[in-house]
């Protein structure tokens, strides 16, 4: 299944990189660590289906690329929180705060996590706001609020990223 969820993540992601990539601005971030409201969840494992808790990893390292000016196509691969490799694509809506503080949205698709109500096999909706500071003109820190949602998402997450402009 990962693979298919993987395989329809890219098919869909080519669709938009190609002329996203003509874009004049390309940004590369790295995903470093999460911090969670918990220290574990209870899950169903995949394996024997008994109900158990997992703990959750703090060290989610990854990386993504955003393709437009400000806001644009974003694709990105991670380990999760609950040791599982995702990836995603979707497009971020970012808005200029001050010279130094952006606010963005990315809204798409991700893989990688538990099946639910909202999910096609693994692949699920995606909905992440974030903010970024400036720490020169091509550097920046990037926080990215993961909100719980029900049964959908059952931990409040906290990533932390940093990027580069090219």
């Amino acid at each position: 299944m990962f693979v298919k969820s993987i395989a329809a993540i890219a098919i869909v992601a080519s669709f938009f990189v190609t002329p996203a990539a003509r874009a004049s601005e390309i940004v590369v971030g790295a995903h470093v660590v999460s911090l969670h409201e918990t220290s574990g969840i209870m899950r169903y494992d995949s394996n024997t289906g008994a109900l158990k808790e997992t703990k959750l990893r703090s060290w989610t390292p990854g990386v993504y690329a955003k393709f437009g000016d400000s806001s644009g196509v974003t694709i990105g691969l991670y380990k999760n929180s609950i040791g599982r490799v995702s990836a995603y694509v979707g497009y971020t809506f970012e808005a200029t705060l001050t010279d130094k503080v952006s606010a963005a949205v990315t809204a798409g698709i991700i893989s990688g996590y538990d099946k639910h109500e909202y999910s096609v096999g693994d692949v699920s909706p995606l909905l992440a706001p974030s903010f970024s500071v400036a720490l020169d003109n091509k550097t920046r820190l990037r926080t990215i609020i993961i909100p719980r949602a029900g049964e959908f998402n059952r931990v409040l997450t906290i990533n932390f990223a940093i990027e580069f402009k090219r």
